[in-house]
């Protein structure tokens, strides 16, 4: 996969300085990445169809809006924590729109 360490881009403003194994996908990648396993036809998150498994599965996992809108990472995090089974050393996908795919491993650490 063609990537570029987020530190080069845009998007570096989202991460602190310090951020490692951050990487954005070249715009082919994230467009056949989306095509394959988000939707062939919506471009975004807001044009998924209701049926998309991504709208299904995100009222399935429950409102986590609700802590980030209100910047309550703690909170947050606990809740990830509860409902996501992840491990340290999988490769996760934060796919962002057709053509914006960040790629790294991913961990969430429960603050008590």
């Amino acid at each position: 996969m063609n990537s570029t360490i987020i530190k080069k881009t845009f998007y570096s403003e989202y991460f602190d300085d310090n951020v490692e194994d951050i990487y954005l996908l070249d715009k082919s990648e994230s467009s056949k990445l989306w095509w394959s396993y988000i939707d062939k036809v919506a471009n975004n998150f807001f044009k998924l169809n209701d049926n998309n498994q991504i709208i299904f599965n995100s009222k399935n996992v429950g409102d986590w809006r609700q802590y980030y809108d209100t910047d309550d990472i703690p909170g947050l995090q606990n809740f990830l924590t509860s409902i996501l089974n992840w491990d340290k050393e999988e490769l996760i996908f934060f796919c962002i729109n057709k053509e914006t795919v960040i790629k790294t491993s991913y961990e969430i650490k429960v603050l008590l």
